[in-house]
């Protein structure tokens, strides 16, 4: 297995607006490298009830020890729709498109 994407990760901080709300603030936490596959359709199926073409799979060698983050991977960001799974010495994670970066 090659581990040949860079990927950023941001980490997402929930600040106070003073209004009794709060605003996320993205604040870069670490590079990884990842092998990037696409989730396959009947998995999409099976979690969005819909095809979704935008979602997917990245599987590392790091750890990613936040609650709530983005991975950045190509331009595009990306929200984690599952909790990280470590398994031996991999972390595997299921991502959905969030939004492209600008």
């Amino acid at each position: 297995m090659r581990f040949d994407t860079l990927a950023k990760v941001y980490k997402i901080e929930k600040i106070s607006d003073g209004q009794g709300g709060y605003i996320e603030d993205k604040n870069f936490y670490k590079d990884i490298y990842c092998n990037k596959s696409s989730l396959r359709l009947e998995k999409q199926i099976q979690i969005f009830g819909v095809a979704n073409y935008e979602s997917i799979n990245i599987i590392t060698m790091d750890e990613i020890d936040v609650k709530s983050f983005y991975i950045l991977i190509n331009g595009i960001y990306y929200k984690s729709i599952s909790k990280p799974k470590r398994v031996k010495n991999k972390t595997y994670i299921t991502l959905d498109v969030l939004e492209h970066a600008s």
